[in-house]
């Protein structure tokens, strides 16, 4: 199982000697140079409201005073449900600038204000929380730029894992080695039945 691009080994699931049954998630690879922003609670009246390319500020709630720029990416297409509000996720790509030297860390907690046709952003942005008085704010959880859910098409046991979690890997890196007799041995035999 090989690293899909450069990134940090976020979680391996299995030790060596351990079965790995085919599709069984093994090992998480994200890309921490570049952060995103996904609301949780931005409510149906307020989403359409929002225009993908509109500016965005987030303030990490761990980091006062630290407030990040960005723009909106994406908007959800399905609702989800937020303490029986019916709410869209929005996806900001932060700035890789401005967050590059602040200690970021994947599940943070990030309060948002989006710009609007009506309200663009300004310093009140950066206040703590952020009141735009026509701008939205909703609440979000910092995601890395990319990650890769990895798994085995072919299950067996893992004989190596020479990526330690929290490690820097590049693409193409090995992360976890599977020990190959017996998994051809799985999977003729998978084959056969």
């Amino acid at each position: 199982l090989t690293a899909p691009f450069d990134g940090v080994v976020a979680d391996v699931a299995f030790t060596p000697g351990e079965f790995v049954p085919p599709g069984a998630p093994a090992a998480v690879v994200a890309d921490l140079s570049g952060w995103l922003v996904e609301t949780t609670d931005l409510v149906e009246r307020d989403a359409v409201r929002v225009a993908v390319g509109a500016p965005a500020a987030a303030r990490p709630d761990p980091l006062p005073g630290v407030t990040l720029p960005g723009e909106v990416t994406a908007i959800g297409e399905v609702a989800r449900d937020a303490q029986g509000d019916t709410a869209y996720p929005v996806t900001i790509r932060l700035d890789p600038a401005a967050t590059a030297d602040q200690p970021l860390r994947w599940g943070m907690t990030v309060f948002v204000t989006i710009a609007t046709e009506d309200e663009p952003l300004s310093a009140a942005a950066e206040t703590e929380p952020p009141v735009v008085p026509a701008a939205i704010t909703a609440e979000g959880v910092l995601l890395p730029a990319q990650t890769a859910d990895l798994a085995f098409a072919a299950g067996g046991p893992v004989s190596s894992i020479p990526a330690a979690e929290g490690q820097a890997v590049e693409g193409g890196d090995t992360l976890i080695g599977l020990d190959e007799a017996a998994a051809r041995a799985a999977l003729a035999q998978a084959e056969s039945d």
